[in-house]
């Protein structure tokens, strides 16, 4: 059977529209589909679109003479800034020869009944880019989730990298706030492309993804593509639920007096009825606001958890709601830290990327774990540099890089080797000098002393971190604390008993005190765990 290929779609907007096309392909499996997904900046939400479709053949030829169809859908809901997935159309044999659509939005429908029709004047034409499903996911697992394109300049506006079209005088992005610069700057096909190629890890080289693969992979413009299959674009593309609480007020039931002697005591039945049905009210508010705020934080989404944990009342659960809103800070400011960081390495500086990175709080398991593997990265770029240094005779410069990257990250040991082996051979390369100063011999003696001793420590630790890696262990003590960070300050997360199975996955140094072994745990009743522990607890 042939390969279903497809040519790139063009899309018909004014960039001053506020209702967008952002992808609109064909679908080939057992049946042939058009999947469209828009973008709404208006305030209201969107339930209903027209569009209006003329499709070309292999040879980018108009079928039908041109003619357009309309395609219509509702029950939808397209919220302000976020990508709307359109329920797939079903085409019939009719267009079986189709590899292509040129599309734009002939009317929209908003949730209050308003009908907006777009005009057919002042439309530009926009090629959208072929990018292929692969690539699309790699790009967003180096540069973020959000990102759906690439960015790029045109004679009639600039598209950002949220699929947004702008007008030309746009400086900023009016779905997702981008600058235009920032974006044209760093983050077109081109870019994109050199900054895939450098984050191509080890593992994807060793499976055969090298030399014209990787080319043809990541960094070659794609004019066609094989259609994804329908049943694969359902489940990758899911619409977010909407963020809303629905309150029910509760019923007041009231007591009818018979006489009219009773008025007055009705009357304040009313009134302590009321009163404790505010208070009702107001703890079921209070109490769905601060659960959907908890849920927010554990979907990452901090801002919008903060803001939801302000509008509790602040006599409601006061202590557990300000420590929450304590804790969201600070998760705020771990994301910012998390995001500043991979700004920097977008921007080519790894020192202050590591900076960010190493600042992530353990409490922020979001991004944690993802900045840890970040400095991981990082630590082989600084390596990698030191060595090529050495290998020039730039020794100096090589022993410079490594201990600026130590400042930031202390607890690398292969950093640490490296750097200790670097200076040994420059020691071993200068000729001593005698210095006539009184008493000061005696000092530096000690000073030196101290110093190798501290090196030896530092230099044994740094073996045993190797001499660990990778190796099964045993908890050799009474009791151990398997900890989530390489810290004593970290969080606890087991207790574990003597003889305790380990697998040593990673190692970190804490200056010259001890080796931090990051292992998976089996306990008696064969249940694992993850976690940090010290290489006292197991001598």
């Amino acid at each position: 059977m042939d390969i279903f290929q497809t040519l790139p779609t063009t899309i018909n907007l004014d960039p001053e529209e506020d209702f967008q096309i952002v992808r609109a392909e064909l679908l080939h499996g057992e049946k042939m589909y058009l999947a469209i997904d828009v973008l709404n900046i208006y305030k209201n939400a969107v339930v209903g679109v027209v569009f209006q479709v003329r499709f070309k053949d292999a040879g980018d030829n108009y079928l039908f003479g041109g003619l357009e169809w309309l395609f219509q859908t509702q029950g939808m809901k397209a919220l302000p800034n976020i990508v709307y997935y359109i329920k797939p159309f079903l085409l019939d044999e009719r267009f079986y020869d189709a590899r292509s659509v040129e599309i734009r939005v002939e009317s929209i429908t908003f949730d209050d009944g308003k009908i907006s029709k777009f005009s057919s004047e002042n439309k530009k034409s926009f090629i959208l880019p072929v990018i292929t499903g692969e690539k699309l996911k790699k790009i967003r697992d180096i540069l973020g989730k959000e990102i759906t394109t690439y960015g790029e300049n045109t004679v009639n506006g600039w598209r950002c990298v949220c699929g947004f079209t702008n007008t030309k005088e746009d400086e900023e992005c009016r779905n997702c706030n981008r600058n235009k610069n920032f974006v044209l700057n760093n983050l077109t096909e081109p870019l994109i492309n050199l900054k895939l190629m450098s984050m191509l890890t080890e593992d994807e080289i060793a499976n055969g993804l090298e030399g014209e693969n990787i080319s043809a992979t990541y960094t070659q413009t794609q004019l066609t593509k094989v259609a994804p299959n329908p049943e694969v674009v359902e489940l990758e593309r899911v619409n977010e639920e909407p963020v809303g609480i629905n309150y029910k007020k509760p019923s007041i039931f009231l007591r009818i007096f018979k006489t009219t002697f009773k008025v007055l005591l009705l009357a304040v039945l009313i009134v302590s009825i009321a009163f404790v049905g505010g208070k009702y009210y107001g703890f079921q508010k209070n109490a769905k606001t601060l659960e959907r705020a908890n849920e927010l934080v554990l979907e990452g989404k901090y801002e919008d958890a903060l803001k939801e944990y302000e509008k509790i009342n602040k006599k409601f659960k006061r202590e557990e709601v300000e420590t929450k809103v304590s804790n969201v800070k600070e998760l705020i400011k771990s994301k910012n830290l998390f995001d500043e960081g991979n700004d920097s390495i977008l921007k080519g500086d790894y020192l202050e990327a590591a900076k960010k990175f190493k600042k992530v709080s353990e409490k922020d398991e979001e991004h944690f774990k993802e900045a840890q593997d970040k400095i991981l990265d990082l630590e082989r770029i600084f390596l990698d540099k030191a060595e090529a240094l050495e290998d020039e005779g730039k020794v100096k410069e090589a022993i410079k890089t490594l201990e600026d990257f130590l400042a930031v990250v202390p607890d690398s040991a292969n950093a640490t080797t490296i750097l200790m082996k670097l200076q040994a051979n420059a020691t071993d390369n200068i000729e001593p000098i005698s210095l006539n100063l009184e008493g000061s011999e005696d000092k530096d003696a000690d000073e030196k002393e101290k110093k190798e001793e501290v090196d030896k420590s530092r230099a044994d630790l740094s073996n045993e971190a190797k001499s660990l890696l990778n190796t099964y262990q045993k908890v050799k003590i009474g009791k151990a604390n398997l900890r989530k960070g390489p810290s004593l300050d970290s969080e606890i997360v087991q207790v574990l008993n003597s003889n305790t199975d380990l697998y040593i996955k990673d190692t970190k140094l804490e200056s010259d005190i001890r080796v931090w072994c990051f292992v998976e745990a089996k306990d008696e009743n064969g249940k694992t765990y993850e976690g940090w522990i010290s290489n006292k607890a197991m001598e």
